[in-house]
């Protein structure tokens, strides 16, 4: 006799799919939109109408349980119900959430000349800013990602909006696209400015303190319940009962 024992798959069958690939670290998620179903409707004397109730989420947890993105879009506030408008509207709903990355080049003048070009790479994407009667044109990677213009100070500005993996504006190398480099001159990025600039919180008594890496040292940030921010350098290298020394000053990058 053989004894077969079946489980019923929650991301089959449903109006979501959910698949992989074949190291399982990345997932794509596809929501099964029917405007007819989930939309508004009006009878065709308009005495009858349907409003529109159906409703799209996502969750995704991190590695600490305590830090956790949802989001959760209603098909009454999209004008065009669509795959593709729920797609959309879920993912910056997500971003909405994480840091804002930026990036400030050096003075530049006189600015690049009328179609000059540069690459740039920003959350595994990379996006060609092209000088256009004086305005920067961005193509490439994902449409609206990321804004560019040279402030009143001849200084290039980039924004990538929100990234809740922290991902920053990276150059391309020559490797990538030719003479690339050369145009990061000209653009005045060569040695820019990165920022991460987080969204409102409520302070609160013992916030745990957040973890980055600064020019390759990991910096440990700690906010009070007051507003006080302190910052402080780990060493590597040198160990105490497991435990990397702290040093006795802060560390102000």
């Amino acid at each position: 006799m053989v004894l077969s024992t079946q489980q019923k798959d929650p991301l089959r069958g449903g109006f979501v799919s959910v698949s992989g690939n074949a190291s399982g670290d990345t997932k794509r998620i596809a929501f099964e939109v029917n405007p007819d179903s989930s939309g508004s409707a009006a009878a065709l004397d308009g005495l009858k109408a349907v409003a529109a109730s159906g409703s799209y989420s996502l969750g995704l947890p991190t590695s600490d349980s305590n830090i956790r993105f949802d989001a959760s879009i209603s098909a009454a506030s999209l004008t065009n119900l669509s795959t593709a408008a729920v797609n959309k509207a879920v993912v910056e709903a997500i971003r909405e959430q994480g840091p804002l990355a930026s990036l400030t080049g050096a003075v530049t003048s006189p600015l690049p000349a009328e179609g000059a070009s540069v690459m740039v790479s920003f959350a595994g994407d990379l996006y060609k800013l092209t000088m256009n009667d004086g305005d920067i044109l961005v193509s490439g990677g994902e449409p609206d990602r990321v804004t560019a213009y040279f402030d009143a100070s001849g200084r290039l500005q980039l924004f990538g909006g929100g990234t809740i993996a922290g991902q920053q504006f990276s150059l391309v190398d020559d490797s990538v696209v030719s003479n690339n480099m050369n145009a990061v001159s000209q653009f005045g990025i060569a040695a820019p400015t990165s920022r991460l600039t987080g969204r409102e919180f409520t302070l609160a008594a013992g916030l745990p303190a957040l973890s980055v890496t600064f020019n390759g040292s990991p910096v440990s940030i700690a906010i009070a319940a007051d507003g006080t921010i302190s910052k402080t350098r780990m060493l590597r290298g040198f160990r105490c009962g497991g435990r990397n020394q702290v040093p006795d000053r802060p560390y102000y990058p």
